[in-house]
């Protein structure tokens, strides 16, 4: 996973202190709910919208249990046209990934 390879030997990060990972403002709190599921396994989380930020943080920081984890939860929730409209939005290659083929 990024934050395997961004603590192992060879890499920068891995002989300093402190990490700063930058992310847009917008990505803060699915950010923050993700690194919360890397200690608790569990998410707070509950509607699509929040559900689908996280997801997206998942894949860009490459924690498929979390993604995996959404995408059970995404599957349990009432399809309604507003949600359906935020899963086409997706990426591509987000949707392609084995953790995520279900929805």
């Amino acid at each position: 996973s990024f934050f395997y390879k961004l603590f192992s030997n060879g890499m920068l990060e891995s002989e300093q202190k402190h990490v700063t990972l930058k992310i847009d403002a917008s990505e803060e709190a699915a950010v923050m709910e993700l690194l919360k599921f890397m200690y608790s396994n569990s998410l707070t989380f509950t509607t699509v919208p929040a559900l689908l930020d996280v997801l997206m943080a998942a894949d860009k920081f490459e924690v498929a249990s979390c993604m995996k984890y959404c995408s059970r939860l995404l599957l349990t929730m009432p399809m309604t046209l507003d949600s359906s409209l935020l899963l086409l939005d997706l990426p591509t290659s987000l949707l392609m990934a084995d953790s995520v083929k279900p929805l």
